[in-house]
């Protein structure tokens, strides 16, 4: 089973050209838009900026949908369900700033190259987190 599950891996890193692995990792609409809109490696990476402004604000919107909820939980019921819900948001934060700057840091020493990774990787992250939320919102508790 695990030599299957690699073996696949493997295939989709090497078998497949390198735009297509990035495809694969990075599908975001608001990454495609800004590969489609700009060539210039300074207008990418700041429509990237602007791209990431507006996912860090979905992601505020359903970080608050899903404490409301747990706090509307915590009346009915005793737990640190809120505590562990905020301690998890900040875990996230550190995990993405670690994870974003380790490819940031291999990309070096061609700068706009390591630059352009971790906005991408930050982008990623965060639609990644918003959905896992937006999964969590639908659940019942």
């Amino acid at each position: 089973m695990k030599t299957t599950f690699f073996t696949a891996i493997f295939c989709v890193l090497v078998c497949l050209p390198f735009d297509s692995v990035a495809d694969f990792f990075y599908d975001s609409k608001e990454i495609t838009d800004c590969k489609q809109k700009h060539k210039n490696p300074m207008d990418y990476t700041l429509c990237l900026d602007a791209a990431f402004v507006q996912v860090e604000r979905q992601l505020m919107t359903w970080e608050t949908n899903v404490e409301i909820k747990l706090e509307e939980i915590s009346k009915e019921k005793s737990g640190d369900s809120i505590r562990l819900y905020k301690s998890a948001q900040r875990y996230f934060n550190k995990h993405v700033k670690a994870t974003c700057q380790w490819q940031y840091l291999a990309m070096l020493p061609d700068m706009t190259s390591a630059v352009i990774m971790s906005k991408e990787c930050q982008i990623y992250m965060t639609k990644d987190r918003i959905k896992k939320l937006q999964e969590m919102s639908e659940m019942k508790f």
